[in-house]
């Protein structure tokens, strides 16, 4: 069950971020969006894996401090 809860914040964490590609998030502010406050830390540790695989396309923008990192999602070219 909780890891079945985990991938379902991920997917809804990228659908979100992809649904408002122009804009950042912190952690604070899209666990809010995503209606799940007093999540953040396994929010966080989300975003900072999905940023470090630039193919998922989530992008990072260093806040200081960390909690201040902002997050966004970055339409991925198709090469062909």
């Amino acid at each position: 069950k909780a890891a079945a809860a985990v991938l379902d914040r991920k997917r809804k964490a990228l659908v979100q971020l992809r649904s408002q590609a122009d804009k950042t998030y912190t952690v604070a502010e899209l666990a809010h969006a995503l209606k799940v406050e007093g999540r953040e830390e396994i929010l966080f540790k989300l975003l900072e894996h999905l940023s470090a695989n630039p193919e998922k396309g989530v992008t990072r923008i260093l806040g200081d401090p960390f909690s201040e990192n902002r997050y966004s999602h970055k339409r991925l070219s198709n090469r062909n």
